[in-house]
């Protein structure tokens, strides 16, 4: 894993959890004045009515980026695969998902993106992206209430990035994937009763 957080304590309660959980967390930099994510969500009733932030989104500074760009380097050349989850947290900046991109090819290793934003040109090279429904309608700007609405805005956005495939999470739609020269496929789903969708997208890219 590779990441930034604060020196707070919220901080150093992730690096506690995570040595917990036998995470390698060398690539682990706690950023001193750097404010750690932190996400409060309100349920009601079993429900999830609410979440609110507490963050910054600004980039790393240059000291950071220099270190991240090594490590990166470095870890890359001993995986399988890279997943990029970008939160929109100002970690992913078009110079870092380059320079990933640009080491994994070197290895042949595929990358896999969870986007976020309305741009996603800064994700050129990866091997494929997986947006949930909200996010391809705001990246190709258009509405996709319909299952024929995913599949027209998933060719724009093939189109428009240079990506192998596209995956499209549609909630309780399943997913519909989108790859070079073949037409939209739909994956169907199993209705659940699901109160917390937290991870949701981090299991479907995995």
């Amino acid at each position: 894993m590779v990441a930034v957080c604060g020196t707070d304590e919220r901080g150093k309660r992730i690096k506690e959890e995570l040595l917990k959980a036998s995470v390698n967390i060398e690539g682990l930099l706690m950023v001193p004045g750097r404010p750690t994510t932190h996400k409060s969500r309100v349920f009601a009733q079993s429900q999830h009515v609410l979440r609110f932030d507490r963050e910054t989104v600004q980039a790393p500074d240059e000291n950071t980026c220099r270190q991240l760009h090594a490590i990166l380097t470095d870890k890359i050349a001993a995986s399988d695969v890279v997943i990029v989850s970008d939160y929109g947290k100002g970690l992913i900046t078009s110079s870092l998902m380059a320079h990933i991109v640009t080491a994994a090819k070197e290895k042949n290793i595929p990358v896999l993106v969870d986007p976020k934003g309305s741009d996603f040109s800064k994700y050129q090279g990866a091997s494929i992206l997986t947006p949930n429904r909200k996010e391809a309608a705001l990246a190709a700007n258009m509405p996709v209430e319909t299952l024929e609405e995913v599949a027209i805005a998933g060719q724009k956005l093939m189109n428009g990035v240079t990506s192998d495939q596209f995956l499209i999470t549609c909630g309780s739609d399943g997913m519909m994937l989108f790859e070079k020269n073949k037409s939209p496929h739909h994956i169907e789903t199993r209705a659940r009763q699901v109160y917390e969708v937290s991870g949701a997208g981090d299991t479907a890219i995995s």
